[in-house]
């Protein structure tokens, strides 16, 4: 499976953390688009995986992790630069890499999973 580059709505509640926007206003992330692309996503990638191997999962129904670089591209709701920490407990847009994995740690532990890398989160205008 190659990496994929999607654009998810979210609610931004840590800098690595957000909540599934349907799941943040309506208390459920069933109906949610990013929700079902992301589970149905790691489902196809989880059929890789064996009994003896553990499959990494980093979301839930609630909302999902992701990884930074240094520096992410940020824009406030009026289109200005800002810093991630200026948009936590905001509604944004996130650009997400998403890329699955699949390797043996130094311990011999297997591992499969995918990996979520924002590139750029903006506020969105309410």
């Amino acid at each position: 499976m190659r990496p994929k580059k999607i654009t998810a709505r979210a609610r931004l509640k840590q800098p690595n953390y957000a909540n599934f926007l349907k799941y943040y206003h309506d208390g459920s992330a069933k109906d949610d688009p990013f929700y079902k692309y992301i589970t149905k996503l790691a489902d196809s990638h989880k059929l890789l995986a064996t009994e003896d191997q553990t499959f990494k999962k980093n979301f839930d129904e609630e909302g999902f992790y992701f990884k930074i670089k240094d520096y992410v591209k940020c824009k406030n709701s009026s289109g200005r630069p800002c810093l991630l920490e200026d948009l936590l407990d905001h509604d944004v847009s996130i650009s997400l890499k998403i890329t699955p994995y699949n390797f043996t740690t130094d311990d011999g532990k297997h591992l499969i999973g995918l990996s979520l890398q924002a590139t750029h989160v903006n506020a969105i205008r309410n």
